[in-house]
C-alpha cells in the first residue's frame, strides 16, 4: 500500500536521487537540443506530489502544473526499485482526484516515444492525442525524436 501527499522540503533528497536516476535513463535515449536550455515552458509553481511505502521510504514523486482547463503533468518518476508496482498508477490517480475536485476534466502529458513510455501511459488510462518531430529533444546520436502527447479524461 502507498500512501500520496504534496511534496515537503524534508523530501527534497530523496525526490532528487529518483529523479536523476530517471534522468540518467532518459539521456540514454534522448538529450535536449542546445539552444532549448530547460525544458520548462512555464513559470508556474508546480504541485508535487511523493508516494511513500508503508515503511515510510518514497518511492516516486509526480509534479504537475494546471494549465486552463486541464493538469498538465511533466514528469512522473519511480524509484527503479518500485517499478511495475503501481507507483505510478496512485501518483496519477491521486493527480486525477485534486482534477476532479478542480472541475478540470482532463490530464495531460509528453513523452519521449523512443523511450516506450507512452505504451505505460496508455496502460494507465492515457490515450495518444498527437505525435510530433520534438524541436525540444534529439536522440542520444542526434537523430529525430517524437513527442508524444497523451491525455486522460478524469470525471
Amino acid at each position: 500500500m502507498y500512501n500520496v501527499r504534496q511534496y515537503r522540503a524534508e523530501d527534497a533528497s530523496s525526490v532528487q536521487e529518483i529523479v536523476t536516476a530517471a534522468t540518467e535513463e532518459l539521456r540514454l535515449v534522448y538529450v535536449p537540443k542546445k539552444q532549448c536550455g530547460t525544458y520548462a515552458e512555464e513559470t508556474i509553481e508546480p504541485l508535487r506530489f511523493v508516494a511513500i511505502n508503508d515503511g515510510g521510504q518514497l518511492l516516486g514523486v509526480a509534479e504537475c502544473i494546471r494549465k486552463a482547463s486541464i493538469f498538465y503533468v511533466q514528469g512522473v518518476a519511480v524509484r527503479s526499485s518500485a517499478r511495475q508496482q503501481g507507483v505510478a498508477r496512485v501518483l496519477l490517480s491521486y493527480i486525477s482526484s485534486i482534477a476532479i475536485r478542480e472541475g478540470i476534466s482532463s490530464i495531460e502529458l509528453k513523452t519521449i516515444e523512443e523511450t516506450g513510455n507512452y505504451k505505460i501511459f496508455e496502460q494507465l488510462g492515457f490515450v495518444v492525442s498527437s505525435r510530433l518531430r520534438s524541436d525540444k529533444f534529439l536522440g542520444k546520436q542526434g537523430q529525430p525524436v517524437i513527442e508524444v502527447m497523451m491525455s486522460c479524461n478524469v470525471s
